[in-house]
């Protein structure tokens, strides 16, 4: 069963070398109970020549995987169900890695609405977890 803060590495791409290249996935919900979707997020180095999302930055250390500066990229927060990313680890494709340090873990949510790049359809299930929790 995964939870809040579970981080995943999963394979995201080949570059043209034929690498596969992953990127660290944040579980930021509990599974709905109708649906069984949550919300998953990811991490990107921080390149300061290039733009982006400045609305959560971590820092190495943050977490054992993050070795430099990084941000998350709410542009592609996405909507998924957790049968898929059971699915993922269970073909090797994702690997479970350490969840996040609560506070690091807040940080993220708090981007979620924050950051003007996070799908809408993204702010609004986060929006219905957090009323539902009322």
């Amino acid at each position: 069963m995964l939870n809040p803060g579970d981080c995943l590495l999963i394979e995201t791409y080949t570059d043209e070398d034929g690498n596969v290249i992953s990127h660290l996935f944040i579980i930021v919900l509990e599974a709905q109970d109708y649906t069984n979707n949550t919300i998953i997020v990811n991490l990107s180095s921080y390149d300061r020549g290039a733009k982006h999302d400045n609305t959560t930055i971590l820092n190495a250390g943050d977490h054992d995987f993050i070795i430099r500066e990084s941000y998350i990229v709410y542009r592609k927060a996405r909507i998924r169900s957790m049968n898929e990313l059971e699915e993922l680890i269970n073909s090797g494709k994702a690997q479970l890695r350490e969840p996040l340090e609560e506070n690091v873990f807040q940080k993220v949510c708090e981007g979620i609405l924050k950051s003007s790049f996070t799908p809408s359809e993204v702010k609004e299930m986060y929006r219905e977890n957090l009323f539902n929790k009322l």
